[in-house]
């Protein structure tokens, strides 16, 4: 009887294997059911890699028409620090330029003032010298007459 119970023991242990195989046949067939079909993922591949391929065109050009834009950038950089560094030097020069006509307005305006002052002076000396020469002559003019 052991025998028998070991045999019914096997038989069931075989049919449970097989109910579990038949289960586990069942659920992998479900998984594969729902994978893609070979064509789809070769049409998925190659629509990644048409992308790809596209993307890295697409990158090259950016880069390259970036590699542009920097250089137009730097050029425009050069223009402009050029160019204010000729409006500073043109500012600075209309400031002493401004600075120097207030000066020699200045430096005129006493010039005039002493040139007046000069002239003045110089009338009175040909003054002084026309009233000597006068005095010088008549004390000659008088010695003169003493004397004869």
């Amino acid at each position: 009887m052991l025998r028998k119970l070991e045999k019914k023991q096997d038989e069931f242990d075989e049919v449970l294997d097989t109910k579990v195989d038949i289960e586990d046949h069942q659920d992998v067939k479900e998984l594969i059911l729902k994978l893609p079909k070979v064509e789809d993922v070769e049409r998925q591949n190659r629509y990644v890699t048409d992308n790809i391929e596209k993307f890295k065109a697409d990158n090259k050009l950016f880069h390259s028409e970036y590699i542009k834009h920097n250089e137009i950038i730097r050029r425009y950089d050069e223009v402009l620090s050029s160019k204010a560094s000729r409006m500073a030097f043109k500012e600075q020069s209309l400031e002493i330029e401004a600075k120097f006509k207030k000066y020699e307005k200045e430096v005129n305006i006493k010039f005039d003032k002493m040139h007046r002052v000069s002239e003045s002076h110089s009338n009175k000396l040909e003054d002084l010298r026309s009233l000597l020469n006068t005095e010088i002559d008549s004390r000659i003019a008088k010695q003169f007459k003493k004397e004869r």
